[in-house]
């Protein structure tokens, strides 16, 4: 070991060197391969100031899988091995100012706050959970999957529901947003097509005669491909303020 005043250079033939008792160093201190501290569960390295750790370099706790890491990439990785009972644990408020992504099958052990108007989001831009500035929340699908969103096991629900609701005075064809569809045949029959579009295993459409005025001008209910209702090519609505409520079996239409 060499020494002068204001530095000093420890080297040895195995690249090891030992220190007893604390070390203070002033200013920068580079290190070329591993720095190695002391026994892991008793002593305590203190850093004042700035740290700097080379690109690709890792600073490692214990054994070589727990780290963290910044590789070439110029992104963070904290990696835990998994073989304690929580791999990873930050304590305090985290605050995150940009998108944070999870990989396959990671869950949350407590609360996740989500600022107002912020996403949740799974997979890309249009399958997420929204809570948006006027305090309703929001899930959405994007509607490429055979059932758009799934909730398996008993759902209760503490408020009102509110279902998608449509007004029309001509003829229309449903989409597969279209749960009631209120008609006004006042001003002339009226026919409403279920689209191709809407036939998904129960679903539901409800057909309400709201102008009160089927009597004298029917609705008729018709379906847009070879699809049947109750076996019949179509249906109609022929007494002021009647309804017709079907369901879909994913192929044909049955009127409830």
């Amino acid at each position: 070991m060499g020494h002068k005043s204001g530095w000093f250079e420890a080297t040895r033939s195995d690249k090891t060197s030992t220190f007893a008792g604390n070390v203070t160093v002033s200013g920068d201190l580079t290190t070329n391969g591993s720095l190695t501290f002391g026994d892991a569960a008793a002593d305590t390295l203190t850093v004042t100031g700035l740290t700097t750790v080379s690109s690709d370099q890792k600073i490692q706790f214990r054994d070589t899988g727990l780290y963290i890491h910044s590789p070439a990439d110029g992104k963070l990785k904290i990696s835990a091995d998994g073989t304690g009972a929580d791999d990873i644990t930050l304590s305090g408020a985290v605050t995150i100012s940009d998108n944070v992504t999870f990989g396959t099958d990671k869950g949350f052990a407590s609360d996740v706050l989500i600022d107002t108007d912020k996403k949740i989001e799974f997979r890309d831009s249009g399958i997420y959970i929204n809570s948006g500035t006027d305090g309703k929340l929001t899930i959405s699908a994007d509607g490429t999957g055979n059932d758009d969103i799934t909730l398996s096991g008993t759902v209760v629900v503490g408020g009102g529901v509110a279902l998608a609701h449509i007004s029309k005075d001509t003829n229309y064809t449903t989409t597969a947003d279209d749960c009631i569809v209120g008609v006004d045949s006042t001003g002339g029959a009226v026919t409403i097509t279920l689209g191709s579009a809407s036939v998904a295993a129960g679903k539901i459409v409800v057909i309400k005669d709201a102008g009160g005025g089927a009597s004298s001008n029917n609705i008729t209910i018709d379906t847009e491909g070879s699809e049947t209702i109750d076996g019949s090519a179509s249906t109609s609505i022929t007494s002021d303020n009647g309804v017709v409520r079907l369901y879909s079996d994913g192929t044909n239409w049955f009127i409830i």
